[in-house]
């Protein structure tokens, strides 16, 4: 019964030590995003009716530190269309490619919320956080693994945006 205590002991020790390493692994890295395009999609019919869009594409610069890092592309699309800007949520689906030149690429993908109000409506403003996983890595990422998580805003008249965004990842399983 002895021996048996301590081999489990011994198997929760070494357990817990592989998993402190695990997540002494973990990288963040806060990135800033900026759209150089952001093109609403409109649902079939509706064809630049703002009332009846049904998500987004877009590319963005991404930096680091203000400092230029790669570029992405991307789109978004409504779980229940079409996108109501006096709404208080609506739920999306997100995917985004990542380009960091030198070192590859990744996605991420995951689910946001928008967030309208009655009095910036008219104004075309748009409010949205999202969280997502990483997947996908090429080059000399091509072992990522983790989580990404951010907030931004945009103006659904300028077509202008930006989102701050921050990613734990790891290198690696």
């Amino acid at each position: 019964m002895i021996k048996r205590i301590n081999f489990s002991i011994l198997v929760v020790f070494l357990s817990t030590l592989f998993l402190a390493q695990g997540a002494l692994a973990d990288q963040e890295v806060i990135v800033e995003r900026v759209f150089t395009s952001l093109t609403p999609i409109f649902m079939a019919g509706h064809n630049g009716d703002l009332d009846w869009i049904e998500g987004f594409d877009f590319t963005c610069n991404i930096l680091l530190n203000g400092n230029p890092a790669g570029t992405c592309t991307g789109q978004n699309r409504m779980l229940d269309p079409p996108q109501d800007l006096a709404e208080r949520y609506e739920n999306w689906m997100i995917k985004i490619y990542n380009t960091i030149p030198g070192t590859g690429t990744f996605e991420i993908t995951g689910l946001g919320t928008a967030m309208g109000s009655s009095s910036t409506a008219t104004a075309g403003d748009i409010t949205f956080a999202w969280h997502g996983s990483l997947s996908n890595g090429t080059g000399a990422i091509s072992d990522i693994l983790g989580w990404s998580g951010g907030s931004g805003s945009a103006n659904l008249f300028t077509l202008q945006g930006d989102t701050t965004e921050v990613i734990l990842y790891r290198i690696g399983y």
